[in-house]
């Protein structure tokens, strides 16, 4: 497969999906819907919000939002539900996966370059979130998610524990000035 994307217009899809730390899905679901149809079969706006939907748990509420009338979904969301989403959308329109090991996105067409921008567009909006929570972290505590994730997988100790281990490791005790 090519899996070759326009990145301008995957930039500018996701300028259009991300609303602060949130995503319009429902601009993505419609954008999707007009993609798939037109470079593949028949979709409605209404079945790709069902599969949007099918794939949120109620534990997921946590990251809904309303907006003025627009229900948003907070980019953690979309990374937790993204494959689940993607892949429930192929299996949706017939197309089966051959091999356990394909990406979730496999079954779309180096034909519908449309429907592969969007997706990208979906999955860069995580990788650019992801990527931004853990500069602030690193700024905030002197550690990244990933450093406290690994030392949390060898100390046995939960995320929060391993963070502040690290953070009173990297910062040091800090120095109390008399008052005057």
């Amino acid at each position: 497969m090519n899996m070759s994307v326009n990145q301008q217009t995957v930039d500018e899809l996701k300028a259009l999906f991300r609303v602060g730390h949130c995503v319009d899905i429902y601009k993505a679901t419609a954008a999707l819907a007009r993609a798939i149809t037109e470079e593949l079969k028949p979709v409605s706006e209404s079945e790709i919000n069902a599969i949007w939907q099918s794939v949120v748990e109620p534990e997921d509420f946590a990251y809904v939002v309303q907006q003025n009338e627009k229900t948003l979904f907070g980019i953690p969301l979309l990374f937790k539900r993204y494959a689940e989403f993607v892949s429930s959308i192929g299996e949706h329109l017939g197309i089966e996966l051959d091999d356990d090991d394909m990406m979730c996105d496999d079954w779309i067409a180096d034909t519908m370059p449309k429907t592969r921008d969007i997706a990208t567009a979906l999955m860069e909006l995580t990788v650019d979130y992801l990527s931004e929570a853990s500069k602030k972290m690193k700024e905030e505590t002197g550690t990244t998610p990933a450093e406290v994730f690994v030392q949390s997988i060898n100390t046995g100790e939960s995320f929060q524990q391993s963070q502040a281990r690290l953070r009173h490791a990297t910062q040091g005790l800090r120095v109390v000035k008399p008052k005057d």
